[in-house]
């Protein structure tokens, strides 16, 4: 049986089986004794799995006893968690670059107190040197009133009948003068005495009564005298009248409460001047067949405007005029058109020295043509004048 295993061994180099390794130097077979062949350990575990430890006794070199495939495993997780580091960092500081930087000072606290916040001073504008110019000296006369000094050549487009403001029941009143005289507006003939409102204001007669009562007995209107220029009118009980200069009565203003005043002024007039030439002279964009010339009731001499909202009227001895101008204001509309008239119709001159009235000073009023009886001279009846020094 051992021959068989020794004719096996003497197999050609080539087998596969591996070469028994030879005996150690000091160890020697004794003759006679019988060797016993085993196979090598490399047969069954192969060359790489021996460790080099143990004292192997091939000659083949040691490796290590961790496959090639765990190696590379290994090596690839590395790999792949070094590329995933970075890529987080590298985001990380991107993203820091990005963000603003805020202020994470805070205020200085002394012994518990916060210090005032201090507020930055804004840079100061360069100063511009500002050139000091030195005023012009200009001379001007005083002024003679608290408004506008009334100027003759300031004519209306439309006369004052145009600029009549409403009159609803048409009788030459309108709706404003029918309530400041307590009249219809709906009726022509508010007492029903056959005599229109209008008419019966014209003449002085209360247009509310039926009875021939004047107007100041019925208190509608009241009496003013310029015993410095001497003369005096007749205005509705509810105006109020005054004097521009109390000092000088020259310039008196009648005022309604709807900024509509009647203008009383005194100019001066040469004597050897005609009223007509003088009014011309001051108003030279009149023409001489444009201004309307006739008598008051009083028998006085006047001229009117072109646009009818001014007349004039001369004093006995020619040296004055007598200037009575109707202002609407800053209206397009006159409401107190009958008011005018009666003021410029009423208009008289008295005594200065006496404070009587002159004979020929007297209302003389014309025949009324609606009335049944003619009117009364004005006598007794007439109330106290307020009188404005």
């Amino acid at each position: 049986m051992f021959d068989e295993v020794e004719e096996t061994n003497s197999s050609p180099t080539n087998s596969t089986a591996p070469t028994p390794a030879p005996l150690p130097a000091n160890e020697s077979m004794d003759a006679g004794t019988e060797q016993i062949h085993t196979m090598p350990m490399e047969y069954y575990l192969g060359k790489e799995t021996v460790s080099a430890t143990k004292g192997a006794t091939f000659n083949a070199p040691v490796k290590s006893a961790v496959a090639p495939e765990s190696k590379k495993k290994i090596l690839n997780f590395l790999i792949i968690g070094g590329v995933v580091i970075l890529v987080g960092v590298s985001s990380f500081l991107l993203i820091k670059s990005f963000e603003k930087p805020q202020a994470t000072t805070k205020p200085t606290v002394v012994n518990n107190q916060p210090l005032p916040k201090i507020t930055p001073i804004p840079a100061e504008e360069p100063k511009v040197e500002e050139v000091v110019k030195i005023p012009e000296v200009v001379v001007q006369e005083p002024p003679t009133s608290n408004r506008e000094k009334f100027d003759p050549n300031n004519i209306k487009k439309f006369s004052l009948s145009l600029l009549a403001s409403n009159d609803e029941d048409r009788d030459g009143l309108t709706d404003n003068e029918e309530i400041l005289f307590g009249t219809n507006q709906k009726l022509v003939d508010t007492d029903g005495d056959v005599y229109k409102d209008k008419e019966e204001i014209k003449n002085f007669y209360s247009p509310i009564n039926a009875k021939k009562i004047r107007l100041w007995e019925e208190k509608l209107i009241s009496t003013y005298e310029n015993k410095n220029y001497g003369y005096k009118i007749y205005y509705p009980a509810s105006w109020i009248i005054d004097s521009i200069d109390p000092e000088d009565p020259a310039d008196i203003m009648v005022s309604s409460s709807q900024n509509e005043f009647v203008n009383i002024i005194v100019e001066e007039k040469r004597a050897v001047d005609s009223l007509s030439s003088w009014y011309l002279a001051k108003a030279p964009s009149v023409k001489f067949n444009e201004i309307k010339g006739y008598k008051n009731y009083n028998k006085l001499a006047v001229i009117e405007s072109p646009d009818a909202f001014t007349v004039y009227i001369e004093n006995v001895d020619k040296t004055k005029v007598f200037v009575i101008n109707y202002n609407i204001g800053l209206k397009e509309e006159a409401g107190f058109g009958s008011v005018f008239e009666m003021i410029v119709n009423g208009f008289q001159f008295i005594d200065i020295a006496s404070n009587l009235e002159p004979e020929e000073s007297k209302i003389v009023e014309p025949t009324n043509p609606l009335a049944v009886e003619p009117p009364e001279e004005l006598g007794e009846s007439v109330r106290p004048p307020i009188i404005i020094d």
